[in-house]
């Protein structure tokens, strides 16, 4: 299929940061744009990196959406509970109410979340010939394709990123993200119901584990947005010039990267 012709005086952004919590993605672009240009890879090579950011500054803007609209929708559906509990005329009744749109929300921050992940290691295949389809159990697959795959030279830069993995896998965000996302294949999350009363009291819906599911999921993202951030530094480490590194600057969803010399001469 032919690709339409552009609109006059078009002007193409490359991502979309109109939210608070997808403002950070242009760290990822803006990354990939400064450090491609220093990796000791094919302009090929380099061009599926760039492409690969994209496809996850995609998945993330995704999870974004979803947390922001389950807030929305929580605040929304509180209210209505709200007025409708004075209708019954009993002051002392509670009324609990599950919602499945509340639920599809949290799916969905959790399924494009788990893809994320799977997105992110298939930058390993243009920078190092490692090809996997998913980040897999806590990252174990794509520790043990670095210290199988890397070339020796190599092995040394690749340390940052396998001890970041490792560290990582044992972390409460991952391991929720993973189990979560496994459990809702076959049955229902669990989050308790929303709840008001006569007297204009609420409560808001918690995870199985008692935290109220919007910081639940803001938690999630977050660790997430850093976690891929880091990853993705991490991986074009390994392929940068000698003498070329990457410095940290921000936390959360403000972190970028810049380049850096790794030996820097020392001032006398």
């Amino acid at each position: 299929m032919n690709n339409p012709p552009n609109f006059p005086n078009q002007l193409t952004r490359i991502l979309d940061t109109n939210t608070p919590r997808k403002k950070g993605l242009v760290n990822f672009y803006m990354m990939v744009v400064e450090v491609s240009k220093m990796l000791d890879v094919s302009e090929d090579a380099r061009g599926e990196v760039f492409g690969n950011m994209l496809e996850i500054s995609k998945k993330l803007a995704k999870v974004a959406d979803a947390v922001d609209e389950y807030e929305k929708v929580e605040k929304r559906e509180l209210k209505r509970l709200l007025k409708e509990v004075p209708k019954h005329g009993n002051p002392d009744l509670i009324l609990a109410e599950n919602s499945s749109k509340l639920e599809a929300a949290v799916e969905e921050a959790l399924s494009q979340g788990k893809s994320a992940l799977d997105v992110a290691v298939k930058v390993l295949e243009p920078l190092l010939g490692i090809k996997l389809n998913t980040f897999g159990k806590h990252g174990a697959a794509v520790v043990k394709a670095l210290r199988n795959n890397v070339p020796v030279p190599l092995q040394p830069k690749a340390q940052f990123l396998i001890q970041m993995i490792e560290t990582e896998a044992d972390s409460d965000w991952l391991k929720s993200l993973k189990k979560y996302r496994d459990d809702q294949h076959y049955k229902n999350l669990g989050i308790t119901p929303l709840r008001a009363n006569g007297v204009g009291q609420s409560e808001s819906p918690r995870m199985p584990g008692g935290q109220p599911v919007a910081q639940f999921l803001n938690v999630v993202y977050v660790n997430l947005f850093t976690f891929i951030m880091d990853f993705l530094a991490g991986a074009m480490y390994i392929k940068l010039y000698n003498g070329l590194g990457l410095m940290a600057e921000g936390q959360d969803l403000t972190k970028k990267f810049r380049l850096a010399l790794e030996n820097p001469p020392k001032s006398e």
